[in-house]
């Protein structure tokens, strides 16, 4: 049975909220490193959320509006980052001196990656 996002992946490991977002989302604490090479910016993150199609990172830094950038996020038990590109979509900057919570949707996911994050992802939800 396909995930309501129509992913093709099976719904019933994969437990989240889907909300406004085409994917499900699991709640999460995960070491993230970014850089974004257009704004030479790079450093260490938080991903409070994760799904399919994007996360929800706390940045230590405020990051623009459609800002590429490249993720290596760490999940617990597995050996070396995962690896994605994303697209920040929201933003929030009205903080003094952060974190700012950003919500990234992920870009150009091969079929081999998109299962691997999925089989990660049902680690953290179950």
């Amino acid at each position: 049975m396909p995930l309501a996002d129509g992913s093709g992946l099976p719904a019933t490991d994969l437990v989240g909220t889907l909300g406004r977002r085409g994917h499900y989302r699991v709640e999460c604490d995960l070491g993230v490193e970014f850089s974004i090479d257009a704004a030479g910016q790079s450093g260490h993150a938080r991903a409070v959320n994760i799904g399919l199609g994007g996360t929800r990172i706390d940045f230590p830094v405020e990051i623009i509006i459609p800002a590429e950038v490249a993720l290596q996020i760490t999940f617990p038990g597995v050996t070396g980052p995962i690896c994605l590109n994303g697209r920040v979509v929201w933003t929030v900057t009205d903080r003094i001196n952060g974190p700012y919570p950003t919500g990234l949707q992920f870009q150009e996911l091969a079929d081999a990656d998109r299962r691997r994050l999925y089989d990660l992802l049902t680690g953290l939800s179950g």
